[in-house]
C-alpha cells in the first residue's frame, strides 16, 4: 500500500470565523523606517552572548536562513523564515536568533532598524525535559556556538511596525485574512509521505485541517475538521507541522498570527 499526501492550502471563511480573534487597533500603530546596510549606514554587529553546551555523541546538524530587522535599540524584530529546513531546528534557530542582541546599526551616528539576512549554521542534542505538568518531552539544546552569516535582505518594506509577539504567542489576537491582512504563504510543506507500490489508487479524499501560523510562520494549534480516519489524520497533522510559512502581513507591514484552513489530499494504493 502506497499512502501519498498532497498540500493544498485554502482560507475557507465557514471554518476560519468561528475560532479566530479580530483585533482592532485603538490607535495606528508607530510606522518604523527600516534601512539597508551601505556605505552610509553601517550594519549591526552581533554581541557575544554566555554559551553552555548540550553534550551529545551525534549533534543533528543543519543550516537556516532567516530574515530580521534589527531594530534601534539592537534587538531582533519581525524575525522570518527565508530557507527553513522543516525539522526541528527551525524552531532552534528562531529562538537562538529573537534571543540575540546586537550592537545596532547607525545613520550618521544615530541608531537605526537595519533589515539583515541571518544564514545561521547549528548543531544540536536532544535533551529530555519535563513540562509544567511533570510529563516528559525531548527538545533541542546547541551543541556548539552556531556560525552566523549576515547579509541584505529586500523582503522588508522602506516602512515596517513590529510585533511584539514571542515564537508561540498569540497575546494580540488572531487574525483572519481580508483587505487589510496578507495570506501566509507556504515556503515549505513535508515531503510526500509514500509506503509500499501499486499504480491505481484504491481511495482518496481530503483531510481539512484549520491552524494558526503565528507571525514567525510557524504551524500552531493544528486541528482536524474534516477527518478520513484509517490513520491519515496524523499523518497530516504531523506533515503540517513540518510545513514552513512566509507570515501574514498586516498592510505589508507587520507580521501578525492568521487561522487558515488547509486541505491535505491524501490517496492510498
Amino acid at each position: 500500500m502506497r499512502t501519498a499526501l498532497f498540500f493544498f492550502v485554502s482560507l475557507i471563511p465557514a471554518l476560519s470565523a468561528g475560532r479566530a480573534q479580530v483585533t482592532l487597533e485603538s490607535a495606528p500603530p508607530q510606522e518604523i523606517r527600516v534601512y539597508q546596510a551601505s556605505e552610509r549606514v553601517s550594519a549591526p554587529e552581533l554581541r557575544s552572548t554566555p554559551f553552555t553546551p548540550a553534550e551529545c555523541g551525534t549533534p543533528l546538524t543543519g543550516e537556516v536562513d532567516l530574515a530580521t530587522i534589527v531594530d534601534a535599540s539592537g534587538v531582533p524584530r519581525n524575525t522570518m523564515f527565508v530557507h527553513p529546513l522543516g525539522n526541528a531546528l527551525d524552531s532552534l534557530a528562531l529562538s537562538t536568533l529573537v534571543a540575540e542582541r546586537f550592537k545596532p546599526g547607525e545613520s550618521n551616528g544615530t541608531p537605526v532598524a537595519v533589515a539583515e539576512l541571518v544564514s545561521m549554521k547549528l548543531e544540536a542534542c536532544p535533551v529530555q525535559m519535563q513540562n509544567g505538568s511533570g510529563s516528559p518531552f525531548t527538545d533541542l539544546r546547541l551543541h556548539s556556538q552556531p556560525e552566523q552569516r549576515f547579509g541584505r535582505t529586500d523582503l522588508y518594506s522602506a516602512e515596517a511596525v513590529y510585533s511584539n509577539a514571542s515564537p508561540g504567542s498569540f497575546n494580540g489576537g488572531v487574525y483572519r485574512p481580508g483587505p487589510d491582512v496578507s495570506p501566509p504563504v507556504m515556503l515549505l510543506a513535508s515531503p510526500m509521505l509514500e509506503l509500499g507500490s501499486g499504480t491505481r489508487a484504491k481511495y482518496q479524499g481530503e483531510v481539512m485541517l484549520t491552524l494558526i501560523v503565528d507571525s514567525f510562520g510557524m504551524p500552531q494549534n493544528v486541528r482536524v475538521t474534516r477527518p478520513l480516519r484509517m490513520g491519515l489524520d496524523e499523518k497530516a497533522i504531523d506533515a503540517i507541522r513540518k510545513a514552513r510559512f512566509k507570515p501574514a502581513m498586516m498592510k505589508g507591514k507587520r507580521p501578525v498570527p492568521v487561522m487558515i484552513t488547509v486541505a491535505v489530499q491524501c490517496r492510498i494504493y
